[in-house]
């Protein structure tokens, strides 16, 4: 609420004459604003610019209550400096509740609490050796520093495993400098994401444990956990949280093999197991990242240039003075911003349908042509000497104009010059993240089978001749392979079985996946594990 301060001009009786102050007036956008240019058109700032920052935040915050919201429970896990850096308090502002004590039972981190182990020459076989526990049930005698570690994070992993079952995921995406400047969308910090890796580390490392000491409930209660995390950190509004989303995901898959492995779950603890999986929320579309976190981090790095940009990236030779805020207007407002604003628009137009087709095949090949797209368009800049080089010779070329504004055709050429560096910067390789999303729901399907696959053997003593035998009674409907159309391939063999699925190249490399020797492409699903 802002409060004005009103004077009294005179007093007639008990009459009070007050003058009204000027309305506010309204800032002047420095270029047309439109669905087909800036996508958004307000709120403006008091010198003409769009909020960015917080256009998206409002939308991705919604109606997300602090009580449903998982970041707001994680930081309950990891404290104020989820990575040692002070947040801003806007960041604890846009999140509804007030910044976390400094003090706390928070997450002792790994990097110190391991210090000695990391340091020198045997940091790669510590590392090597901890890779092995998270695969395969350990006891704390095998590994008593390690168990040590988890005994002390025991608080923080449970606020983790409480924030796990939120229902609602918002992380703000904040960057503004402290000074109260304008900020930049792409400078936004994502702290709790990254630490969110570690805290998945642990608790899958702690699940072996379990395994080891035969408490299986709390070991699948740790795996599960780290899948809800996966799948609410990929709902966050940036291609890094989704792709952070999949690791996770990842994580707990390798996780959930070597569980199997060794609790041997009876019919009815699979399919409680199975029908756990079946209930997490699905996985986000990388169409809904491009079609706002990542459009709008494009569109505001832009106009960043239009704002301020040219103040850092402007060449002084000599004793040249510093620009004056108006002659770095007068130089920006050379280019075609309608026009660059258009192309942005329109390219991530293209990429949100071509990720939004509803097969496999369809998003491939239209992933293809917006990939292909892209490239043509950064070949119009080089980038020999970086995104800030290429702006800065466009912006010299631009000095050509002087004199002869007349000449449209350069100046379009020009602006769409510095609008291929700016997406050579910003844009991501479409059919690459695709990939990415379309691994993990297959993935997902596997550890769904697994389980399936575990009740049979539990009921039958073996494994089913064909994966068509699992349904109804362990699975409603045997998924196809993302990758191939086509039916899984499994192969039942010596009180094991083969399942896997052709992986991203559609090939069959007969089982071999990226660890294997030859590598191969396949994603895959062994029993009993190498």
């Amino acid at each position: 609420m802002r409060l004005f301060r009103l004077a009294p001009l005179a007093l007639l009786g008990s009459a009070v004459v007050v003058c009204a102050a000027d309305p506010p007036k309204k800032p002047t956008p420095k270029f047309t604003l439109g669905k087909d240019t800036t996508v958004i058109t307000e709120p403006l700032t008091a010198d003409g610019y769009l909020d960015y920052e917080t256009a998206l935040n409002d939308r991705l915050r919604g109606k997300i209550k602090p009580e449903a919201n998982a970041v707001v429970g994680l930081f309950a896990a990891t404290g104020p400096k989820p990575e040692g850096g002070e947040l801003p308090d806007d960041f604890f502002k846009a999140l509804g509740i007030p910044r976390p004590p400094e003090k706390g039972d928070y997450l002792v981190k790994h990097f110190q609490f391991f210090a000695d182990e990391l340091r020198g020459e045997n940091a790669r076989a510590f590392n090597d050796r901890e890779d092995e526990l998270r695969k395969q049930p350990w006891k704390a005698a095998d590994a008593p520093k390690h168990a040590e570690w988890l005994k002390v994070n025991e608080k923080p992993l449970a606020a983790a495993v409480a924030a796990s079952k939120r229902a609602d995921y918002y992380h703000p995406l904040i960057s503004r400098p402290k000074d109260g400047s304008p900020g930049t969308l792409i400078g936004a910090l994502l702290p709790l994401p990254q630490k969110c890796r570690e805290i998945a580390s642990a608790l899958t490392l702690r699940a072996m444990l379990r395994c080891g000491e035969g408490k299986f409930d709390d070991a699948w209660a740790d795996i599960l956990a780290v899948h809800r995390l996966g799948r609410l950190v990929a709902r966050g509004g940036t291609s890094i949280e989704m792709l952070v989303g999949v690791a996770l995901g990842a994580i707990a898959h390798q996780s959930e093999q070597a569980f199997i492995a060794a609790s041997k779950p009876d019919a009815k603890t699979a399919l409680k197991c199975q029908a756990n999986l079946l209930a997490l929320p699905p996985w986000p579309t990388y169409a809904e990242k491009l079609n706002l976190g990542e459009r709008f981090v494009a569109l505001d790095t832009l106009q960043s240039l239009r704002r301020d940009g040219t103040e850092r990236l402007t060449v002084r030779r000599g004793n040249q003075p510093k620009p004056t805020r108006e002659e770095i207007d007068a130089r920006m407002s050379k280019l075609d911003w309608d026009a660059m604003f258009r192309l942005i628009t329109r390219w991530y137009d293209t990429m949100v349908a071509a990720v939004a087709k509803p097969t496999r095949a369809e998003r491939v090949k239209a992933g293809a042509k917006a990939d292909v797209d892209l490239k043509e368009l950064l070949s119009l800049s080089k980038l020999k000497d970086g995104v800030v080089g290429e702006v800065l010779k466009q912006l010299e070329e631009l000095d050509d104009l002087v004199g002869r504004a007349e000449d449209e055709k350069l100046r379009t050429a020009v602006s769409e010059k510095v609008v291929a560096s700016l997406l050579g910067l910003l844009a991501p390789a479409v059919q690459k993240m695709g990939d990415s999303v379309d691994r993990a729901e297959q993935t997902a399907r596997h550890g769904v089978l697994a389980f399936a696959l575990a009740a049979y053997h539990a009921d039958q003593g073996k494994y089913p001749a064909s994966l068509a035998d699992l349904s109804p009674k362990y699975l409603k409907q045997v998924p196809d392979d993302l990758f191939s159309g086509k039916p899984l391939i499994y192969t039942p063999a010596d009180g094991g079985f083969l399942l896997y699925s052709v992986g991203v190249n559609g090939a069959d490399d007969g089982g071999r996946s990226f660890g294997d020797d030859p590598k191969g492409d396949d994603l895959v699903v062994r029993v009993p594990r190498k």
